[in-house]
This record gives structure tokens, sequence and C-alpha cells, in this order.
């Protein structure tokens, strides 16, 4: 099992951002002798977290420090859990509301056209370019991303954003107005 520190090094990375987002700072100022640390963590949508944690050895004061800015992480940060096994099942559901919207679109005269569509607006590489539109644009719903997360993470991200702003629109009786919106959101 991996100590403090390394989750904490992992839990940013799965953020998108990479170790230095994280810094420490240890001092021996104590009198007994015992390091005094401080993580700092400074997330992409500028949030900081601080931990703090002792220890004889200084290593040992900088997991306590990892270990308490993951607590208060759990605490007060919740939007930042991301269960990843979550997002791939909601972005396979957006990846079906994609070819939905292409395959009952009335704008299409061949199915050629449709498979075109699809190829260019369900690539990933579309589909990340999108998250960075929404980044650019300090869109929420990507503002917590550090600049580091991959394309295929990226597009995966907006699958699943696509089914929880779809996903109930269109299993709705409003249903063709819902793929029309999901049609130029992907334009866009």
């Amino acid at each position: 099992m991996l100590n403090a520190k390394n989750r904490l090094y992992e839990f940013v990375k799965e953020l998108g951002c990479y170790e230095q987002c994280v810094q420490y700072q240890s001092s021996s100022s104590s009198p007994n002798g015992n390091f005094i640390s401080q993580a700092t963590v400074t997330f992409a949508d500028g949030r900081k977290v601080v931990g703090t944690g002792s220890s004889f050895k200084k290593v040992e004061a900088e997991i306590a420090a990892a270990e308490h800015a993951l607590s208060i992480i759990a605490e007060t940060h919740q939007d930042m859990q991301i269960d990843w096994k979550q997002v791939f099942m909601e972005a396979q559901a957006g990846d079906a509301l994609i070819k939905l919207c292409a395959y009952l679109s009335e704008s299409f005269e061949t199915a050629e056209q449709k498979s075109l569509w699809l190829q260019t607006l369900e690539s990933d590489e579309h589909l990340a370019d999108i998250f960075d539109r929404l980044q650019s644009q300090n869109d929420s719903s990507v503002s917590i991303f550090g600049p580091n997360l991959g394309s295929k993470r990226k597009a995966t991200w907006i699958e699943a954003l696509i089914w929880r702003e779809f996903g109930a629109l269109c299993l709705s009786a409003n249903a063709k107005g819902a793929l029309n919106d999901l049609s130029l959101f992907l334009k866009n």
C-alpha cells in the first residue's frame, strides 16, 4: 500500500497536475528534535489545502502532513473525489447519446454523412478540444483539472458530461429537441 505522500501525488496526478502541485516545507524547530512539516496542495482552480504533521524523521513528518492534507480534501472538497470507474460508465452512455444524435438527426441525407459527422465530432481529439475550450472559458465543469490531463481522460470526462447534461432530456418526451441541443454543443 502506498504511503500518504505517494497517495497525495497519485491524487493530484488524477486531476491532471504533477508533483509540483504539492509543496513540502519542513523544519526542526521543536526543542525535542521533531520535524514539523507542511504539505501545501495548490489545485488548478486556485484552491489550496494545507496539511501539517510532525515526527522525529523528516520523511515521516511529510507523510503525516500529506495524510492530513488528504483528510482535509476528503472532508471539504468532495467534488475533487472523482470515481473514474463511474465516469467511464457515464462516458459510455454519453457516447451512445452522441451516436443517437447522429442517427436520428434529420440534418443528414445519407448514412455516409452521419458516419463522417460521427468520425469528426465523436473523436477523442475533438472531445478533448471541447474540454480545452470549456477550460479556457473557466467553466466549472472542468475547472478542477490541471493542464496535464491526457486527451483520453479529457474526452472521457466530456462524454460523461454529455450523459449528465443531456441523458435525462433525451429520455424524455422532448428527446428530439434535446438531441438538437446536443448536436449544437458538439459543433461549437
